[in-house]
């Protein structure tokens, strides 16, 4: 063993003798070694109880060395990783999550840059001298675009595999930071897996959480990262599976009773500690084993090895969506051909997860007790739980200040109800409702009032109809009138308009996309009558886009709406103009409508009948939003409005076109620059415009910015237009 041409580098190793029934025993103890190992030149790995010689294979050899390492590859430095490649929202959510598990935690009066520094997502190497923001920070705390620039081929893959087992029922591909990765992964968890009733001493935990809650960490922590092997979470009809990439520190199976642990990344998982989604080292393999059996058929499995691999049972039946629901007159849920009848009253008398883990079986006993007969009164409730009033108005308070509960009427007449939307959503999610809205017919969904994944489902389902043109503006038109009555309908607002937006927008250009323009004028009356109206849903369409936020939803339905407006619409109809502005023979700028005519046109004749006149000028307002303003004044029906389109002078810019606004008699575009004279007066800038104004003698007129205008008092206001014929 000290010979280094047998064993290289070599293992000093001291050995012990024992007496044993009079025999001596000599005894050796091996440790795992933290280097790779050569025998008479040749690398051997161990799998099990085999040893296999994978001296030729570099991609072996180097997975070997990886595993020794003394170093992390979290700790990898990123030299020219900076705090503007990391996203502050979510150092401050960590931040705040830390202060919500230990109260005045260190990291709540920290920088973002000492906080980072603080929990070691920053480091020096001793050795090199380099020194930066490691992978670790990138995983927690990078955008997404950083991250994939680091790890093109990091992701978790989630599947269910129930019903279509060749490929997937449902999937979603994680490719964010660690820190979302968990939140996406706990919600595909519980939207697939039920969370039957269960009671630890008085109160109700969900064994669900307890012990996924550690199989998402674990697989977000204690990951290789620097291989390219995609992490896995399948669920099946009767277990979970999750598969990660490993630096293994043994092979086999893990005995809970008798196992010792290693990090494998260790900063990360301070950081999830520190924010309560983790535990101790072992602890929360430990609860796993605790609660795995009492949740599913048969104890956890955790297998270490090259892939970590996790299997977790399930409750049998566990599958939703065997049946059909639903609502009776009186608001009573019914299952038919589900196995779940049964579970439905213990969720009802038990809907407490909503508040906390600590909540008193009394608070059970009032959420029963509304279920049953909403409308009930303080004393009510004490009569029936043979408590004082004092006691049930205190339990009440609580309840309300979590959302539980809520009180409708008078102080006399009113009583207590249970809060809709809480009761909605948490029975949608129990009972895996939207498994069964998937089944249902369109005409049955568009008349569901009682869970917001109806709209959902609805929403989606109309954005994949209108991005393949499988769906009409009038079916669109048509769910969306269904919808506007509901429940839900205001917190899907934006959703049901960009859809109305989109589907307009797109039996527009199919029924009038121009094939030829005769002439300049044909052209100007077709867009100020028809044409306009497709820039007009196109604007809407990325205005409500926007407001949701650019959901990923409406994603594919934005690109769909992108390409048509930009390689339909536009193409098709600035070549055909372009087309008839190569037939001009000029430019006609003393047209009544072009925008050099505007003071002659609009101006003059108001004031030559001694009004005042206020003139408003928008850089880029283009037609269509001044068809839109239109309308919203005509219905103040406190004016008289109305609108004229004008066409531009060219060259087309801003200088210009501020300037022809101007009275003018003569322009002149300065050489070398973008400046214009009006009358041998520089336009350019406030001060150039007043001073063309000022010129005016027959009128009294000047220019003011709108900030400026709007921030004036009342009485300063007055004096403006008191003094100014076109203030």
């Amino acid at each position: 063993m000290n010979n280094p041409q047998k064993l290289s580098p070599p293992v000093y190793l001291i050995p012990k003798v024992e007496d044993i029934d009079g025999k001596k025993i000599i005894y050796l103890q091996i440790p795992e070694s933290s280097q790779v190992h050569s025998t008479v030149g040749k690398i051997f790995d161990r799998n099990y109880d085999d040893d296999f010689n994978i001296t030729g294979n570099h991609k072996l050899v180097e997975d070997l060395y990886l595993r020794k390492s003394n170093s992390f590859t979290e700790s990898v430095i990123y030299k020219y990783l900076t705090l503007s490649d990391l996203r502050p929202d979510l150092i401050s959510r960590v931040r705040k999550l830390a202060s919500i598990q230990r109260s005045g935690h260190p990291w709540t009066t920290m920088t973002d840059d000492e906080l980072l520094k603080s929990a070691k997502m920053y480091r020096k190497d001793f050795k090199t001298g380099e020194e930066g923001f490691t992978l670790a920070a990138a995983l927690l705390f990078g955008k997404d675009e950083v991250i994939h620039n680091i790890l093109p081929a990091y992701k978790t893959d989630a599947l269910v595999r129930v019903i279509n087992t060749d490929r997937f029922d449902d999937r979603i591909e994680v490719r964010t930071n660690l820190i979302e990765s968990y939140d996406v992964l706990m919600d595909f968890i519980r939207k697939h897996l039920p969370d039957p009733f269960f009671m630890e001493g008085d109160q109700r935990i969900s064994i669900r959480d307890r012990i996924f809650r550690e199989v998402v960490a674990n697989t977000l922590i204690h990951r290789e990262y620097l291989n390219s092997f995609p992490a896995k979470l399948i669920i099946e009809e009767q277990q979970v599976t999750v598969e990660n990439w490993n630096r293994p520190f043994g092979h086999g199976l893990i005995n809970p009773s008798n196992f010792y642990t290693h990090p494998k990344n260790p900063n990360i998982m301070e950081v999830f500690k520190q924010i309560g989604r983790a535990d101790e080292l072992g602890s929360g393999v430990r609860n796993v084993f605790k609660y795995g059996k009492l949740y599913g058929s048969a104890e956890p499995v955790f297998e270490e090895g090259d892939v970590f691999k996790a299997i977790i049972s399930l409750p049998k039946g566990h599958l939703a969506g065997k049946g059909k629901f639903s609502f009776g007159m009186e608001g009573a849920l019914t299952v038919e051909n589900d196995t779940r009848n049964d579970e439905l009253n213990k969720l009802l008398d038990t809907i407490n997860d909503t508040i906390s883990d600590t909540i008193k079986i009394r608070y059970q006993n009032i959420i029963k007790i509304l279920i049953k007969s909403p409308g009930l009164r303080a004393n009510n409730l004490a009569g029936e739980l043979k408590v004082s009033d004092v006691t049930i108005r205190r339990d009440m308070q609580k309840l309300f200040k979590q959302g539980i509960v809520e009180f409708k009427g008078s102080k006399k007449t009113g009583g207590y109800y249970l809060s809709f939307w809480k009761l909605s959503d948490k029975i949608a999610s129990d009972l895996q409702v939207e498994s069964l809205l998937q089944q249902q017919e369109q005409n049955d969904l568009m008349q569901d009032d009682l869970f917001q994944v109806t709209d959902k489902l609805l929403v989606s389902e109309l954005c994949r109809k209108l991005s393949n043109g499988s769906w009409s503006l009038d079916e669109t038109l048509r769910i969306v009138k269904a919808r506007e009555n509901k429940y839900w309908y205001s917190t899907f607002q934006n959703f049901y308009d960009a859809l109305k937006e989109a589907a307009s927008f797109l039996a527009f250009v199919k029924t009038q996309l121009p094939e030829k323009i005769e002439s300049f004028t044909e052209g100007i009356e077709n867009y100020v009558s028809e044409w306009y109206k497709a820039d007009q849903y196109y604007r809407k369409f990325i205005q409500l886009f926007r407001k949701t936020n650019q959901n990923r939803v409406l994603k594919p339905l934005a690109q769909k709406i992108e390409k048509v407006y930009s390689n339909h619409w536009l193409l098709s109809l600035n070549n055909e103009w372009q087309a008839v502005v190569n037939r001009l023979e000029k430019w006609d700028t003393e047209n009544r409508n072009a925008q050099r005519r505007f003071f002659n046109t609009h101006v003059k004749p108001v004031l030559s009948k001694g009004q005042r006149l206020f003139v408003i000028v928008s850089d880029g307002f283009r037609y269509e939003c001044g068809e839109e303003y239109l309308r919203l004044m005509e219905k103040e029906k406190r004016f008289e409005s109305s609108i004229e389109y004008a066409f531009t002078s060219l060259p087309s810019y801003t200088q210009l076109g501020m300037a022809v606004l101007l009275p003018n008699k003569n322009l002149e575009i300065s050489t070398g620059n973008d400046d214009v004279k009006v009358d041998g007066i520089s336009a350019s800038g406030l001060a150039g415009r007043k001073k063309i104004l000022k010129s005016i003698e027959e009128f009294k007129a000047t220019a003011i910015n709108a900030e400026d205008f709007m921030k004036m008092k009342a009485a300063v206001n007055g004096i403006l237009t008191k003094n100014f014929t076109i203030p």
